[in-house]
């Protein structure tokens, strides 16, 4: 042991190993790298102290070799922590990833014009390349102005279809500036200090220009308030008559089918009508009813501005509403009068000059009517039947006054369309199954009077 002052002694490189004992050659840093090392070391000083005379001291408690054991290990745990303090040390810092700022690129953006009802507008893509935001920003001489929209937090990847709304709807058409912020403080919100000291930063390109994009936003023609009016009526089957329609901008009025009491397929569409007010809106079927049904009236708007009719999943015309936001739709029955086949059978005839007979085959309930011969055309109505019932009838029509001379006269049978039991000009003309009016002309002849028998 060294005394008080002096240096103590060191084997090679170790300045508290024994005398001639150094640890095995190893790495820098390294302790014994095994038991086998610790072994090693310890029998090397075993076999030293064995060739030593054993000294025997008065008061000694523990016998030699368990005197020795302890003093081995002690040299062991000495001999490790030379090693350690020869090679020096090693520090490694772990970092939190959380105190790590996410990347703002690679990040992309794609957004093109649009039409839009003014909630809000859809990018078509969004690269994030961690998770972060779309903000919207509105147009100050051709640049980025005041944010006036954001996306909830939007996952990292490349995103399709991505709906904004605007804090504010807009009211008229404009510009809008789209921009990707990433996530920087992780709070899932997008943050920032108005007018432009942001929390959230823009994410950038490739070639580290912030991801921006612009676009030319365009209102489409607003769908309320709307109102139509449709009433029970009657119809040959192939236009129907809507009373009055209100529109907020131009549009169309749609006839539907009956669907188990909803609006079904479209059956017919009217001509573009303007914004406002329009009466007696004539819509013709694509196809004649041939039996009465219910129908519905339902109004859409021409939200494009095409002058066209266009519904479907990517389409922008849309039904209409009412004030109370329910769609501008309504449902009536529609009785359908047939005119066809409509039959009509008269032959020239002889008669004593008051009446002419026919027979009548019609599809709904009608009247046969007589009239004058005006230069070979129906000329004035002579007489009318009473109301013929569905099906044939004998009929014999009055004349008053009776002719006097042979006369030619035309027979026409008319559907009764507005089921009001009397003959008026509103009545149609039977249709034959042929296709043809059921109207014929006849001669009716009086008879020859006999001649006396002996010839005076």
């Amino acid at each position: 042991m060294p005394r008080r002052g002096e240096a103590a002694p060191s084997g090679p490189g170790c300045p508290l190993c024994p005398a001639g004992i150094s640890p095995a050659p190893r790495e820098r840093g390294r302790a014994p790298d095994s038991l086998i090392d610790l072994f090693a070391f310890l029998s090397v000083a075993r076999g030293r102290e064995e060739e030593r005379p054993i000294p025997r001291t008065r008061g000694t408690l523990l016998p030699v070799t368990r005197r020795l054991l302890f003093a081995l290990v002690a040299l062991a745990l000495v001999f490790s922590a030379c090693a350690y303090e020869s090679a020096g040390t090693t520090t490694t810092s772990i970092i939190d990833p959380a105190d790590v700022a996410p990347p703002t690129g690679p990040a992309d953006i794609v957004f093109r014009d649009q039409m839009t009802d003014g909630a809000g507008v859809v990018v078509d893509s969004v690269t994030l390349p961690s998770p972060g935001f779309v903000v919207l920003y509105g147009d100050e001489g051709g640049s980025p102005g005041a944010v006036i929209g954001a996306t909830q937090i939007i996952s990292a990847g490349v995103i399709a279809n991505v709906p904004v709304s605007f804090f504010v709807p807009i009211e008229a058409n404009t510009v809008v500036h789209a921009q990707v912020h990433v996530d920087i403080d992780r709070d899932e919100a997008f943050t920032y200090e108005p007018p432009d000291a942001f929390i959230d930063l823009p994410g950038t390109l490739a070639n580290g220009e912030v991801a921006a994009a612009e676009a030319t936003v365009t209102l489409l023609a607003p769908i309320s308030p709307a109102a139509v009016t449709f009433a029970e009526q009657r119809t040959l089957g192939q236009v129907v008559e809507v009373l009055a329609v209100e529109l907020p901008s131009p549009g169309f009025v749609v006839i539907r089918e009956d669907d188990f009491g909803e609006a079904g397929r479209i059956l017919g569409t009217s001509d573009l009508l303007p914004a406002g007010t329009s009466s007696d809106v004539p819509v013709t079927l694509n196809r004649a009813l041939t039996i009465s049904a219910v129908l519905y009236a339902s109004l859409y708007i021409d939200r494009d501005g095409d002058g066209s009719l266009a519904l479907g999943p990517d389409e922008v015309d849309q039904i209409a509403q009412g004030p109370d936001g329910m769609v501008a739709t309504v449902g009536v029955p529609i009785t359908v009068v047939p005119l066809a086949p409509t039959e009509l059978a008269a032959v020239d005839q002889e008669s004593e000059g008051a009446e002419v007979v026919a027979i009548a085959t019609v599809p709904a309930p009608g009247f046969l009517v007589l009239r004058a011969d005006d230069g070979g055309a129906p000329g004035a109505v002579l007489a009318v039947s009473s109301l013929l019932a569905l099906g044939s009838t004998d009929v014999t029509l009055t004349l008053d006054p009776a002719i006097e001379a042979d006369t030619t006269f035309w027979l026409t049978i008319f559907i009764d369309f507005n089921g009001d039991g009397e003959f008026d000009d509103s009545d149609p003309v039977g249709i034959t199954g042929g296709g043809e009016s059921a109207e014929t002309s006849i001669l009716v002849t009086l008879p020859v009077p006999e001649e006396p028998a002996d010839g005076s």
